[in-house]
């Protein structure tokens, strides 16, 4: 037996050892996974509030830990989750809405998704805040800044190491954004507007360029990583864009380039990018996401002076908690409306 149908096998035990605690047979059955952040306190006083009378025909369970998740799943016809495994995909039978508060799902990539299962996901409310994250890591590494860290913790009044090469204005860059999807069109018109040139790549052409001065479909990505001072990084992982940015995309790029990846760690062979950044074959980079996260203590990435490292905050969900509770509300009121005579009592 491998170990993935040990542990579905497992899980299936702990989920039949104990009954589901729904009380109600009339009320819709509505599971929630809640954290540090998305907590049972913020849930109960957005329901119990006076914005959404129609959640008082709800039966609502959170779900502290994964296995409540499962335990419960089965029978809920609406859940909020942060993820989902194949086990909780073969419970699905009968009509099901599944909201995930992410913008990424490419934790579904490869998985059997059942035709009664409806998927949801909150608009694009993290792409202001990451566009203007990747302006605030170009203007950091284009002038050299992350180096006044290092003489602040050697306690040096040093110029030395951030006039030289300094770029005066960002808008001397030509600005170049992989991935033009919900993300990457607000951070391409971020840019825009603080009168930078913008090139664009993509596996799908846009119906219209908008604001950029260039576009390059994906078989021409050397040609449009010729053509960029900086790289900003905003794909969908999927095995069409794992490690995309190779060790060629990478030495492509050029010494005096830089990199900033705000989608998936895997999208980049971290490795080669260590080896570039080491060998000043990069002039810098600024990463968000990595292949593991969190990032192991003995990365290679720690001991590289020309990179910043960030926790995965870019536009991390935490950030918009009630907006995205909000929206689930909204959705969840909306599909219960439009399918309230298909689910088997």
């Amino acid at each position: 037996m491998t170990m993935n149908r040990i542990k579905e096998f497992i899980v299936k035990k702990i989920i039949s050892a104990k009954k589901p605690k729904w009380k109600s047979v009339d009320k819709i059955k509505v599971a929630i996974a809640v954290n540090r952040n998305f907590t049972e306190k913020r849930w109960s006083n957005l329901l119990s509030g006076s914005s959404f009378p129609d959640t008082k025909n709800w039966e609502v369970i959170y779900c502290k830990e994964k296995i409540e998740v499962y335990r419960h799943f089965k029978d809920a016809e609406i859940c909020f989750v942060f993820g989902i495994s194949d086990v909780m995909l073969r419970q699905v039978s009968n009509p099901k809405m599944i909201y995930f508060p992410t913008l990424g799902l490419d934790f579904l990539n490869k998985k059997a998704i059942p035709a009664s299962l409806t998927i949801e996901q909150p608009p694009p409310l993290s792409a202001q805040a990451i566009a203007e994250y990747c302006i605030a890591m170009a203007i950091m590494l284009t002038r050299n800044l992350h180096y006044s860290f290092e003489n602040r913790f050697a306690k040096k009044w040093k110029q030395s190491n951030i006039i030289p090469g300094s770029v005066a204005s960002i808008t001397q860059c030509k600005i170049g954004i992989l991935g033009l999807g919900r993300v990457g069109k607000v951070i391409a018109e971020n840019f825009s507007k603080l009168g930078c040139e913008v090139l664009g790549c993509d596996l799908i052409t846009p119906e219209n360029k908008g604001v950029l001065s260039s576009f390059y479909p994906a078989e021409k990505l050397i040609d449009f990583l010729e053509n960029i001072d900086i790289l900003i990084i905003s794909l969908p992982l999927n095995e069409s864009t794992r490690k995309i940015i190779d060790a060629r995309a990478i030495k492509t790029l050029g010494k005096n380039k830089y990199l900033i990846n705000v989608s998936r760690g895997e999208i980049i062979d971290e490795s080669a990018l260590v080896q570039a950044l080491s060998s000043d074959n990069l002039k810098g980079a600024a990463l968000d996401v990595f292949e593991q996260e969190p990032l192991s203590r003995n990365s290679d990435l720690y001991h590289v002076k020309n990179v910043i490292l960030t926790p995965h905050i870019a536009g991390n969900i935490n950030l918009f908690v009630d907006e995205i509770q909000r929206d689930f509300v909204r959705k969840a009121l909306a599909y219960n409306k439009n399918n309230k005579d298909s689910w088997n009592k």
